[in-house]
């Protein structure tokens, strides 16, 4: 696919899906205006379309083809382009226009309070000046993500969150940048975090842990068909929306898995951490299941399996060489699904096939669960629990253990290097901003 030297301007090679029938056309995406042609030469149009914020650009994560969906003033195309990179450029370009057009800075909104701060930065809970819209904004500084070599893991969230599409999961309304810093903005989850919850209340209704798993599940099952790995699940990094809903958040440690199926990099928060990533093995999309079912056995029992007064070698030493011991109380379906998830083989682990198919969940439609029609009884703005709505997982001294030589430099393909370059200044990372 080629772009041309107008920045405002995406072309290239589509196949459009008419009456069961998939046809080649040349579609030109001109700031807004979304043309295919019948032919190269752009003298004979096929279709004419105007992409605006209301435009919805979806991603088929269940085509093998790399395939997606505009639905736009009425009309619905259904495309497909010749690489995994080619529809993520289509994407992130035809999404463009989903977000705030006008260029923004902080002199926009009015900052409410500071809702999070570590290392690299911080999180404001603002304001929108011209909407009274309220966002979280993360506040990232480039100069200390550049000396420890971590720029990487804001442009990882920064592509993720633009791409994603998934209720489960905080959506990106706008990023833009300074000289000095990079600017994140989220939807804002009033309800605070998951390890909240965890911790100030004493015990979980099992009818809520289900919805969360189920929920986490089909977010997680998402970036899988995305072909990310999310690699940094833990409860510090779920949110709650005002309805008691979860929403995965910061995507800094995700790595994609369509350009290499494993990875070696050592990464993720100790307790939660997969065997094969202790050993040095290569690791696929399996470790986020793993994650997953450290997170129900704390959700469960109120403390992680494997879980070792903070030694880190000795919590090592038991996810690689024992096995989860569980109360004499604890339901059996509980326990079935849990050890699935635990499987210190990869090949042999559970995944949410496991989890649809368990006697625990037996009871759970997860299209509803998606639609959002299954309730939590826990509804987190009529709670008088302490609400701690962002905690910054960015922080040089946090749990969370990665390594720089697995800097990610593609998305489903999609190259970052391609698109930034390495410097300090704005000019940089001009295409920071949506």
């Amino acid at each position: 696919m080629n772009k041309k030297d107008n920045k405002a301007q995406t072309s290239g090679t589509l196949q459009r899906k008419v009456f069961l029938v998939w046809t080649k056309r040349f579609a030109v995406f001109d700031n807004t205006k979304f043309t295919l042609y019948k032919d190269k030469g752009q003298k004979k149009i096929d279709i004419e379309l105007t992409i605006t914020p209301e435009s919805k650009i979806e991603v088929l994560d269940k085509e093998k083809a790399p395939r997606f969906k505009i639905s736009s003033n009425g009309e619905v195309l259904l495309l497909e382009a010749e690489t995994n990179n080619d529809m993520m450029r289509w994407i992130i370009s035809l999404r463009s226009c989903s977000y705030v057009a006008k260029r923004l800075s902080m002199d926009n909104f009015n900052i409410i309070s500071y809702i999070g701060e570590g290392y690299y930065g911080k999180v404001a809970l603002v304001e929108r000046k011209d909407t009274k819209e309220k966002y979280a904004i993360k506040i990232i500084r480039k100069r200390n993500m550049i000396q420890n070599n971590r720029i990487h893991t804001v442009i990882t969230e920064r592509n993720i969150l633009q791409l994603a599409n998934h209720p489960f999961i905080v959506p990106l309304k706008f990023a833009f940048q300074s000289s000095n810093k990079f600017y994140l903005g989220l939807e804002y989850e009033p309800g605070g975090e998951l390890r909240t919850l965890i911790e100030e209340q004493p015990t979980i209704p099992l009818s809520d842990i289900k919805i969360y798993i189920a929920e986490i599940s089909l977010a997680i099952e998402y970036l899988h068909d995305l072909g990310i790995i999310y690699r940094d699940l833990k409860p510090e990094n779920i949110l709650f929306d005002e309805d008691g809903h979860i929403k995965l958040t910061d995507f800094g440690l995700a790595k994609d898995m369509y350009h290499s199926r494993s990875s070696l990099s050592f990464c993720g928060t100790p307790e939660y951490i997969a065997p094969e990533i202790i050993s040095h093995t290569p690791y696929d999309e399996s470790i986020d299941w793993w994650s997953l079912g450290i997170l129900m056995y704390e959700l469960v029992f109120k403390r992680t399996p494997f879980a070792n007064d903070n030694n880190k070698a000795k919590i090592y030493h038991n996810i690689v060489e024992t096995q989860p011991e569980f109360p004499s109380y604890a339901p059996i379906e509980i326990t079935d699904l849990i050890l699935r998830l635990l499987k210190k083989d990869p090949k042999e682990r559970g995944s949410i096939i496991d989890i649809k198919m368990s006697k625990l969940f037996k009871d759970v439609n997860f299209n509803d669960v998606f639609q959002k029609k299954i309730k939590p009884s826990y509804k987190p703005l009529n709670n008088s629990l302490k609400r701690r709505p962002y905690r910054v997982s960015f922080d040089s001294a946090s749990n969370s253990t990665s390594s720089s030589q697995d800097s990610p430099t593609h998305i489903n393909n999609f190259s970052f290097d391609e698109i930034y370059d390495t410097g300090i200044d704005a000019q940089a990372f001009d295409k920071f901003s949506v």
